[in-house]
């Protein structure tokens, strides 16, 4: 068979269009390469942009740790950097460590703010810069916008979202106690629920009642509101307080109503009145303290927890802890410290070690109260018999609560001025 030749004419004619096809062909691929380009910057940016955002919060969030009764809220907080100058700076940076190819990016094309949103502290960044095209300029495009947002918020607040916190994830049987409580809510890890005379009643306006697992006895007492149930595991909202606390100064000591803040092995006084004064009170032992004796505590800390060989105090193994009870007629009366001195830690009452077990009972007919901080998430609050004057100025974390006899009440008002502010909660990336 024949082969027809192609005419010079022809051959011409394929050569101008190919030719002609190449232009475009080019151009669209060097759009293509643009247009790559400009995609993989906007995802270095969206990573540099988050990750300076989270930066910025994650930065204010140890400020506050590191003094949380000096930044309790998101006005102090947003006060340390008015014109969110330091803020900026660190977006600056971040956003650089994820650019690509070593580039960086002018400050004039980033922005950041901080602002106060009620209690969420809301770190805005914004990176807005343009790429170089290749041979979009053929067709007009000489660069490409390559833009990112992200920001991220922080919780902080003077108060937690429970004032009666309890942790514990077993049963929880109030039996027929009263807990009632001011300005603040109850929550209970694990599941909850009290004897046919037993009572919780939150009287704040809109306050709740909440329980992760169930209501183990629903036709039994009277809850006020009635509980949630099925709710979120509750966090320890102290979670970072350091512990154990600093001790610096103290040693053993035997007459603490005469010697000051020290290292005790009771509680138990030994005159009446005793008066003891501001600073931390170290209990390594157990404590049975009771008759008529009036004890009262001035800008102290009491805190509890073990001792080695040599009865200097040591963090508890699993399961330690003496216990302490007050009984009889007793006046415990503790306010909580508002400076470091003495190693006193400013507003908390009452701590244990976190691994403290022992029970903490008050009995009879105990008079006094308490204002401050009650720390002791791996112990238990026992109210037994009528101590029904016993009142808490106080946010009170504990791993469990119980009661035994009626008209056993707590009476509790939870005052964010007086009390530990809670651990700011960890910061997250809103978009």
């Amino acid at each position: 068979m024949s082969r027809r030749r192609r005419s010079a004419g022809e051959r011409g004619a394929v050569a101008m269009m190919v030719a002609l096809l190449a232009i475009p062909v080019s151009i669209l691929a060097g759009l293509t390469i643009d247009f790559g380009m400009t995609f993989a910057k906007r995802q270095a940016l969206a990573s540099g942009a988050d990750s300076g955002a989270l930066a910025i919060t994650n930065q204010l969030r140890q400020m506050v740790l590191a003094n949380l009764s000096t930044y309790p809220t998101c006005a102090s907080v947003l006060a340390t950097d008015p014109t969110s100058t330091t803020a900026k700076s660190t977006a600056v940076n971040f956003i650089n460590r994820n650019s690509q190819y070593g580039e960086s990016v002018p400050a004039s094309q980033v922005s950041a703010n901080l602002s106060c949103q009620g209690n969420y502290l809301v770190a805005d960044v914004t990176v807005d810069t343009s790429v170089p095209t290749a041979l979009g300029g053929l067709v007009g495009v000489n660069s490409l916008r390559a833009n990112r947002s992200a920001q991220s918020v922080l919780k902080l607040s003077t108060k937690a979202d429970c004032g009666l916190c309890i942790l514990g994830n077993n049963n929880h049987d109030i039996q027929n106690g009263n807990v009632v409580i001011n300005a603040g809510n109850v929550a209970f890890n694990g599941n909850a629920g009290s004897g046919p005379n037993g009572e919780v009643n939150v009287t704040t306006s809109g306050g709740t009642t909440s329980i992760e697992g169930t209501w183990l006895y629903p036709s039994k007492g009277d809850w006020t509101p009635q509980p949630l149930q099925g709710q979120p595991t509750m966090d320890d909202p102290l979670a970072d307080l350091p512990m154990p606390p600093s001790m610096a100064g103290l040693t053993k000591k035997t007459n603490i109503c005469s010697d000051g803040p020290g290292i005790y092995t009771s509680l138990a006084p030994n005159t009446s009145p005793c008066n003891i004064g501001g600073g931390m009170y170290v209990i390594t032992g157990g404590t049975h303290y009771s008759g008529q004796t009036d004890l009262v505590a001035t800008g102290a800390t009491l805190y509890f927890t073990c001792a080695d060989a040599s009865g200097m105090p040591r963090e508890c193994a699993a399961g330690e802890g003496a216990g302490a009870d007050f009984t009889g007629q007793a006046t415990l009366g503790v306010s909580a410290p508002t400076t470091t001195v003495n190693s006193g830690v400013p507003k908390i009452a009452i701590l244990a070690d976190r691994n403290y077990s022992g029970t903490l009972s008050f009995r009879g007919n105990p008079v006094g109260g308490i204002t401050g901080t009650i720390y002791t998430v791996g112990a238990t609050l026992d109210i037994r018999g009528n101590g029904d004057t016993t009142t808490l100025t106080s946010l009170l974390v504990v791993k469990d609560l119980t009661f035994s006899g009626n008209n056993a009440t707590l009476n509790i008002t939870y005052d964010g001025v007086f009390n530990q502010p809670p651990t700011p909660v960890s910061t997250r990336l809103t978009r």
